[in-house]
């Protein structure tokens, strides 16, 4: 006799990101930044692709939006 078993994968969705406000900021300054989207809830970090931009904080308040508090080092682009 023959077991078989279903085993049912977890597939996990990729974020999706449609808007983030404000569009630009000050150098030399901190901001607090609001990531419109998608599956946002569980977010871990941000990935910046220019120096000179770190995450301060981060608080999600539901899986559509994404506050952020940033700074922007005087020498960013």
């Amino acid at each position: 006799m023959l077991l078989f078993s279903a085993v049912q994968l977890a597939c996990a969705a990729s974020p999706t990101l449609s808007l983030i406000t404000p569009r630009g900021a000050q150098r030399g300054t901190e901001l607090d930044a609001t990531f419109h989207g998608a599956r946002l809830d569980d977010a871990e970090e941000i990935l910046f692709y220019e120096p000179g931009i770190t995450t301060v904080s981060m608080n999600t308040s539901n899986a559509a939006v994404l506050k952020v508090r940033l700074k922007n080092d005087s020498g960013a682009p």
